[in-house]
């Protein structure tokens, strides 16, 4: 009896222990779910807060902005303070001269200072005002007090340069490579010279533009970047505007010169930064105009075509970096865009609706929206000159290029017309557009088939009829709607114009004709609706 009790107690114990498991997993599973993810993350970014810090405005203005501001504001009152002095009789050339110079080694010496207790805004701030003021100083020495002649002047601007570019470096300081460099670009008009050495300009303006470039490359400044890159442009355009018969031709070798290190420097960088294809662009525009501004027609399609052909080997070489191979395109596209609008006045139309469409079916693999927006540009500019070209022949460009420019667009709307983000209200729009300009040329060239103009008229209402007739069927054999109501309405329009303008001008047999031709083309249209009613079943078809 007793090992019976025994072993029906153990079973109630077994039993109970059965519960309790069941009932620590079914607690242990929402645990799991909440606390592996977490687990999980911990272990992806250790030290990673979730939420984000809120922005320390008042550490933000105080350390970042008041010393930019108020740096200013200090030279203003230096500045003031000298023509106060002047005005006064209490500071003469002499005086002015050393207080910049010593102003500057004042700056300098605060800002180094500054910058050993890691106060890096600041320093950053010091030492970029004391640039500024040494190129300031420098220039009054030479040019507005003539203490220092011209070679002695230019040696000190260019151990300014220097002295910038070294602390842009050791401070790792963007904003003194800025003030540098723009320093550096207007070096040559501080200096007082009657007439410049354009040799010995484009030689130190390059060498300014390469190292400063250098320091934008290798420290990734972009603001640098750009201010160089157009600081040479315009130095050598200011050079080009304020000189008596400057060689243009040597100022747009540099240019090529400088698109083409910018090129290089894109080619070098494994990663191609967004920051750095903009300038390779633009400088392509810009070196585009200076070729087609200076050189001969020889020499300008050298240049050009030859830099076309760069852009192709290196499409070929970086197909597979999107990046690139988009800027290529681009740049290929917007130098030949200039060369068509130079080279071919004619065809120019022609020629830039092809090259628009190229680019533009190209981005859908290239994925480029930059790309996408100069071919459409390009493209559009093409239309529009299409637009003003009259047909004035069966065989001529102007033909060629109407047919050229309804073909492209309705291939653009076949191509884009399955495309997620095209709209119902853009898919019509597209169909009417494109039929319109269709229209426009069937009528262009039904009135080159008759010079009386008695029968121009009824030879357009023709030609339109015949256009209607076309759309109503393709669009039965499509079974698309919009393009059957478009056939049908010019249909009507055409009707209109026949009884209120075409009838009165011409004879009776010529009426019959066309009222037989419009009752029969109406009547077939007709039965054409009625088959397809009877092909859906549609049971409020008339019988």
């Amino acid at each position: 009896m007793e090992s019976e009790e025994r072993i029906i107690d153990l079973e109630k114990r077994v039993r109970q222990l059965e519960g309790d498991i069941a009932l620590l997993k079914t607690k242990d599973k929402p645990l799991k779910s909440q606390s592996m993810p977490k687990l999980k993350n911990e272990v992806v970014t250790p030290g990673v807060k979730e939420n984000k810090q809120p922005r320390d405005w008042e550490k933000e203005i105080g350390q970042v902005w008041l010393p930019r501001i108020f740096i200013f504001i200090l030279l203003i009152g230096v500045i003031w303070a000298f023509r106060a002095g002047t005005e006064l009789g209490l500071i003469n050339e002499y005086v002015r001269v050393a207080f910049g110079y010593l102003a500057s080694i004042v700056l300098l010496f605060f800002g180094w200072k500054q910058h050993l207790k890691k106060h890096i805004v600041l320093s950053q701030v010091l030492v970029g005002g004391s640039i500024g003021l040494m190129f300031i100083s420098t220039f009054a020495m030479h040019v507005l007090y003539g203490f220092i002649p011209l070679i002695i002047a230019f040696l000190l601007h260019v151990l300014t340069v220097g002295a910038g570019l070294t602390f842009s470096v050791q401070l790792k300081s963007q904003s003194i490579g800025i003030i540098s460099s723009i320093g550096a670009s207007i070096v040559p008009f501080l200096l007082a010279s009657q007439e410049g050495n354009l040799t010995f300009f484009l030689g130190y303006e390059f060498i300014v533009f390469l190292a400063f470039i250098a320091l934008a490359f290798k420290r990734e400044f972009d603001i640098l970047y750009y201010v160089v890159t157009y600081g040479f442009q315009f130095a050598l355009l200011a050079y080009a505007i304020f000189q008596v018969e400057p060689d243009v031709r040597l100022l747009t070798g540099a240019v090529v010169l400088q698109h083409l290190v910018l090129v290089g420097m894109l080619l070098i960088r494994k990663q191609a930064k967004e920051s750095s294809l903009f300038p390779v662009l633009t400088t392509a525009v810009l070196t585009s105009i200076w070729v087609i501004s200076s050189l001969n027609t020889v020499e300008t399609n050298v240049v050009l075509l030859g830099l076309v052909g760069l852009y192709l080997i290196l499409l070929y070489l970086k197909k597979e970096e999107s990046h690139k191979t988009a800027l290529f395109v681009s740049s290929s596209a917007i130098v030949l865009f200039v060369y068509f609008m130079e080279m071919f006045e004619t065809s120019v139309a022609l020629l830039l609706l092809v090259e628009g469409l190229i680019v533009i079916l190209l981005t859908g693999r290239l994925k480029s929206k930059l790309q996408a927006v100069i071919g459409a540009v390009i493209y559009s500019i093409g239309m529009i000159l299409t637009f003003s070209m009259t047909i004035f022949s069966f065989f001529s460009i102007e033909t060629v290029t109407w047919a050229v420019l309804i073909a492209s667009l309705t291939s653009l709307y076949l191509l884009f017309n399955d495309s997620d983000y095209v709209k119902r209200n853009a898919v019509i729009f597209a169909k009417v557009f494109i039929s319109l300009l269709g229209l426009v040329y069937v009528s262009q060239l039904a009135g080159l088939t008759t010079s009386d103009s008695m029968m121009q008229p009824m030879v357009m209402s023709l030609s339109w009829l015949m256009y209607a007739v076309l759309f109503v069927a393709y669009g039965f054999y499509k079974n698309d709607k919009i393009t059957r109501i478009f056939g049908m309405a010019l249909i009507f329009f055409t009707l209109a114009k026949v009884i209120l303008i075409d009838i009165p001008a011409v004879s009776m047999a010529i009426r019959a004709i066309l009222f037989l031709l419009l009752g029969t083309l109406g009547i077939t249209i007709s039965r054409l609706f009625y088959r397809k009613a009877e092909k859906t079943g549609d049971s409020h078809a008339p019988k």
